[in-house]
């Protein structure tokens, strides 16, 4: 096993996932692929999370009950000791809610 491995095994992170979830119940991830290149020097993650706004933000914003979904990778770059030197996250949100305007950053 080499570094990236040691760090984002598929069998690891969804550990990590489930433990996550396990502190957030309205959210939902789900590890859609984990890919690793053959160098071990990069690692990328596809994911999908749904999340329910059942209860109130931290601002005080009451809770909308509308179900959001965001499809997701990120990839992550590491050096040759394994340390992480970089994270690209890319994001796509769909939700539910009826005429919430949202930004395709692939097209913006």
């Amino acid at each position: 096993m080499g570094l990236v491995e040691d760090a984002f095994g598929i069998s690891g992170l969804q550990d990590v996932i489930q433990e996550f979830q396990a502190s957030h119940p309205l959210l939902k991830v789900l590890m859609d692929d984990l890919i690793i290149d053959e160098e071990r020097r990069t690692a990328s993650a596809f994911f999908t999370a749904t999340a329910a706004h059942l209860l109130p933000s931290r601002e005080g914003v009451p809770a909308t009950g509308h179900v959001s979904t965001v499809q997701g990778v990120d990839r992550f770059q590491f050096d040759r000791q394994g340390r992480c030197t970089s994270i690209q996250s890319t994001r796509q949100r769909f939700t539910d809610e009826e005429g919430l305007q949202l930004i395709d950053w692939d097209t913006a």
